[in-house]
């Protein structure tokens, strides 16, 4: 879920970021309410990406929507095998790396973040630490 919410972050970052290079008719606040759901559709009819990182963000808003919703399941289904707690852990760190390889993918538009901003990323990540305390972020 750590790293559903950090793509759900990335993308407000983008997207803001966008709204402050075209005046997008939308607030930052209301940005911070989207869900990842909406943020992906917000993100692919703002930004236009291609149809395979689209395709990658909605199958990320399913692996979370799986996280979130039906996590027990998922530990209920590797628990009727045995070692049960190995193939639980595995099939969660699966998921995880898709995310982050997702992230990987959104790292151009991120990139243009800087540019638009003319912040630095130590900047940006100082910002991003006191607005959620404990975040790790960098890298």
């Amino acid at each position: 879920m750590i790293s559903a919410h950090d793509l759900e972050m990335q993308l407000s970052a983008i997207l803001m970021c966008h709204l402050i290079e075209n005046e997008v008719d939308l607030s930052v606040e209301q940005i911070r309410r989207m869900t990842l759901g909406q943020l992906v559709r917000k993100f692919t009819s703002e930004l236009k990406p291609s149809s395979a990182l689209e395709e990658e963000l909605d199958n990320m808003v399913y692996f979370r929507n799986e996280l979130a919703h039906r996590a027990s399941a998922i530990i209920t289904r590797a628990a009727t095998h045995e070692e049960w707690h190995e193939r639980a852990i595995t099939e969660l760190g699966e998921i995880e790396s898709y995310f982050l390889e997702t992230k990987l993918l959104l790292s151009p538009y991120f990139e243009k973040c800087y540019e638009i901003t003319k912040i630095s990323k130590d900047k940006i990540y100082e910002i991003a630490s006191s607005l959620y305390p404990g975040i790790k972020v960098g890298g």
